[in-house]
């Protein structure tokens, strides 16, 4: 998705980062970036801007705060009027005002110990992988020793931070948050067999191959795709060019493919 119905070019996104197409396919939000609101309208954070995915800017504490309620469990619990101010620099007029507050009442996240929230500081890789850990169900009292370490090592032993190139105190961009996420989603929550993908009513079935599509074989409907674990519906403007690849399948519902990572090895 693009700026005030301007579309993104598909094709450059997949060269680029297939983990922020991923978002966009998957966690139905939009992420308000710097005061402009980025429309998604299907389904997605939009990380873009006019086409340009801007992969080395920072998010800001306030857009992973978004991010992370639009992740959990308290996606739909977002108010859109909201008349309380979460933090002194959070007003209820700020646009992360309603996502702020559901993620402190929930526990998601917190504000520093001067009151306040910082909302436009950029978020730190430890508090990030804090902030989707408690997504997961994880509290305090599971990390074990001080702060980060404890945080960090459970998610480097849950293989949230597989690709991250990212180390406690740096600040994260717009790639590393998109990988970060795109990994959590596909972790189990805690004390479950479900993944976090589960919230979104998806699954992800790993190392499968696009076989085939209607271009390939007249049986198949235009709107579906033949692959390794099945026959699925393929969303509007599915990419059918990697037929042949291998990788992870997102698929809702059961029965529509919604995005598709290809391995490393295959890009």
């Amino acid at each position: 998705v693009g700026v005030a119905g301007q579309a993104l070019d598909i094709a450059k996104v997949r060269e680029r980062d297939h983990h922020i197409l991923f978002l966009d396919q998957v966690l139905g939000v939009n992420l308000a970036v710097h005061g402009r609101q980025f429309r998604a309208p299907r389904v997605g954070v939009a990380l873009a801007d006019f086409g340009n995915l801007r992969l080395d800017d920072y998010v800001s504490r306030a857009e992973f705060t978004k991010i992370a309620v639009a992740a959990s469990s308290y996606k739909n619990s977002v108010a859109t009027n909201l008349s309380i101010s979460p933090f002194p620099d959070v007003t209820f007029r700020h646009w992360a005002a309603p996502y702020v507050r559901v993620g402190v009442t929930n526990g998601i996240v917190s504000g520093y110990p001067d009151g306040t929230f910082k909302p436009e500081d950029t978020v730190l890789y430890e508090e990030a992988i804090t902030m989707l850990l408690r997504v997961l169900g994880y509290t305090d009292s599971d990390f074990c020793v001080s702060w980060p370490s404890g945080q960090i090592g459970l998610a480097n032993n849950l293989d949230m931070t597989d690709d991250v190139a990212c180390n406690a105190g740096e600040n994260m961009n717009r790639r590393q948050v998109a990988h970060l996420v795109y990994n959590t989603l596909k972790t189990k929550q805690k004390g479950s067999q479900n993944t976090l993908l589960g919230v979104f009513d998806a699954t992800v079935f790993r190392d499968t191959t696009l076989v085939a599509s209607s271009g390939e074989d007249s049986s198949i409907a235009s709107d579906e795709i033949f692959t390794s674990s099945g026959t699925f519906k393929i969303v509007n403007g599915f990419d059918i060019s990697g037929i042949g690849t291998e990788g992870d399948a997102i698929v809702k519902d059961g029965t529509k493919l919604i995005a598709f990572i290809p391995d490393a090895s295959t890009r």
